[in-house]
């Protein structure tokens, strides 16, 4: 009569292991990205980068911006990073999709910025301008790729310790050891 009672118990734990786990983990996402000038004096002029956020607070609902943890952007030869930046450069995202990177930085000739596709609600809107002191201005096209995202392996590792804990109770009751 015991040994259904401990069946239940540690399934029990399991069970409650699993639901307080939550169901999405945070995650650090790594982007490259790069592109091409359309328009204005610096007309083929390329640019790149990469970046990563940590989609942590992302409810993926409505229209959401998460601050960017690390940024590297070249441009005309020379290095940028979030230290730059004008404002606080984030990724855009509307119901979860990625929308883009807003960055900006003006105390450059030519000032420029990345803009996502945020107005729009779509990753092919998102663009690049710059603007220079002498007035012209320009437009880029850009593409992000995602090299990869780490997943936190903390629901992987609870799972593990129940299956653990159900395989061990079953092995002990097997063998007699729980009498």
């Amino acid at each position: 009569m015991f040994k259904p009672f401990k069946t239940v118990y540690t399934a029990s734990v399991f069970t409650a292991l699993m639901l307080l786990t939550p169901s999405s983990q945070a995650a650090d996402f790594n982007y490259t990205f790069g592109g091409t000038v359309d328009s204005g004096l610096l007309l083929n002029e390329t640019f790149s980068g990469s970046f990563s956020y940590s989609d942590l607070l992302l409810t993926h609902s409505g229209d959401e911006s998460i601050n960017l943890s690390t940024l590297s952007f070249n441009f005309l030869s020379t290095p940028f990073g979030l230290g730059d930046a004008d404002i606080t450069a984030t990724a855009d995202f509307l119901d979860g999709a990625f929308l883009g990177v807003n960055f900006s930085v003006g105390g450059f000739d030519p000032a420029f910025a990345l803009v996502s596709g945020y107005g729009i609600g779509l990753l092919e809107a998102a663009y690049f301008s710059y603007d220079t002191r002498s007035g012209d201005s320009g437009l880029g096209s850009i593409s992000y790729q995602q090299s990869n995202s780490v997943d936190e392996p903390v629901s992987i590792a609870l799972f593990g310790i129940g299956l653990a804990g159900l395989g061990l109770s079953r092995r002990r009751a097997k063998n007699g050891w729980d009498q």
